[in-house]
């Protein structure tokens, strides 16, 4: 695991966004088929949480292979990711809550970039009822500020150096509950730094050779996935 501090930091140039159009060759791979379930997920409840500006439909495909092994995969109630987080987390906690109670079993969290981070810190607030907490390329540092929605966010109304104290702050309030955090070197959207959580294992961290839109469609990515669920069942 790499150490490296805030100032390291950077946005990665908007001209990178036509690199991540190479994450579209990961969806033939699942045309193939997945053959037999890797594992026997005990229909154990897994709440899919999509990243910002994305729905319910961008985690189709990551959805449907949980069922196919054996999960009961769940798309999160807002859909549309506005990524307005204090509003969004709110509703995300009250699913875990209510998907808790109706299962009767603690929630499993995968979340895509945004819908990581916000993942994580509703496991932050509700350890008790989270099992687990799977990230795919999901910066943990610094908000959107080291991300291409930056200029965004602030054109928006957005203090982001603001919203970056915010993240540290909370970032020190650790998270009792195992977290699995996939990233990518050939992200164009957010600086991958961001990605690595000093407060978790290198074993806990794992490399993937698709892009930030590629790992929710990458089998690589899946693979990963349902085998580290399968640890925290």
């Amino acid at each position: 695991m790499e150490s490296l501090s805030s100032q390291n930091y950077t946005a990665p140039p908007r001209w990178g966004i036509f690199r991540e159009l190479t994450g579209l060759l990961e969806l033939p791979k699942n045309l193939l088929g997945w053959g037999e379930p890797l594992i026997d997920g005990k229909n154990q409840p897994v709440l899919l949480v999509p990243g910002y500006r994305a729905g319910n439909v961008s985690m189709e495909i990551i959805k449907k292979f949980l069922k196919h092994n054996k999960f009961n995969a769940i798309s999160w109630s807002q859909d549309y990711n506005n990524g307005h987080v204090e509003v969004m987390l709110e509703k995300l906690k009250e699913d875990v809550i209510h998907y808790q109670k109706k299962y009767n079993s603690k929630i499993h969290l995968v979340g895509w970039s945004l819908g990581g981070y916000l993942s994580r810190e509703a496991a932050r607030d509700l350890p008790d009822f989270v099992q687990s907490i799977t990230t795919l390329a999901t910066p943990i540092h610094g908000g959107p500020k080291y991300t291409i929605a930056a200029n965004e966010y602030v054109q928006n109304g957005f203090d982001i150096d603001h919203i970056e104290s915010v993240v540290t702050e909370r970032n020190l309030r650790p998270i009792p509950v195992p977290i699995t955090a996939i990233y990518t070197k050939n992200d164009s959207i957010i600086d991958w730094r961001t990605c690595i959580d000093p407060h978790i294992t290198d074993e806990d961290h794992f490399l993937v050779s698709t892009t930030h839109l590629g790992v929710i469609w990458s089998p690589e990515v899946f693979q990963i996935i349902v085998k580290r669920l399968e640890e925290n069942l």
